[in-house]
């Protein structure tokens, strides 16, 4: 069975937009559940997605993108000029152990 992609393009602007977008539209998640995860308050997360923390510590950005499942480089705008499109991620495959 082969599994559909969905590509989205999210040209926003600043680091609190990209962030802001992924969680909302593609993630589906509160900024409560995105700050719980990243180890934040959710006054930080706020802070962030509105622009007040500008340049987040390295560690933040890239658990936010461990978390938001897109890379790094996308959060800071990093080839934003040529739409970087981000997919869903693929459904997680489940182990089966094998008996010999």
């Amino acid at each position: 069975m082969k599994a559909s992609t969905i590509e989205i393009t999210v040209p926003q602007r600043t680091l609190g937009e990209r962030i802001r977008a992924v969680r909302q539209f593609l993630r589906q998640m509160t900024q409560v559940e995105l700050a719980r995860q990243v180890g934040v308050s959710q006054n930080t997360m706020s802070q962030i997605e509105s622009g007040e923390i500008p340049s987040p510590r390295a560690h933040v950005i890239k658990r936010l993108a461990e978390v938001l499942e897109v890379p790094s480089d996308y959060l800071l705008g990093v080839g934003e000029a040529t739409g970087t499109p981000i997919a869903p991620p693929p459904p997680k495959r489940r182990r089966t152990r094998v008996s010999v």
